[in-house]
């Protein structure tokens, strides 16, 4: 389970203020029974406006011009599109690339 952290009112919070309401969130999360819980943001957002942690490594959302598949390598994912158009596909998709297997029942 993650929390989409993007809305712009949540800029004019403080850091500390945004990182104590996703741990809230974590905790009531965690207490409806979902032991994984991460946080989804705009990768410019870390450390301006939320703290990324051991509890959030986050899946952090930038759209280079040109992807490498070297980008935030210690996040959990990094979505590097949302606009991706798969051969035989009729719509445009976001793309992720996982990092490790915290999202993977392993």
């Amino acid at each position: 389970m993650a929390v989409d952290f993007e809305a712009p009112k949540l800029a004019h919070l403080s850091i500390a203020t945004n990182d104590r309401n996703i741990k809230a969130f974590n905790k009531v999360v965690k207490a409806a029974g979902f032991s994984k819980t991460d946080i989804y943001t705009n990768a410019n957002w870390v450390d301006s406006y939320v703290s990324m942690n051991t509890a959030n490594l986050g899946w952090l959302a930038n759209y280079p011009n040109n992807p490498t598949g070297k980008k935030y390598v210690a996040a959990n994912a990094w979505q590097w599109t949302s606009n991706f158009k798969f051969a035989g596909q009729a719509g445009k998709l976001d793309v992720s690339q996982l990092n490790n297997s915290y999202y993977l029942n392993d």
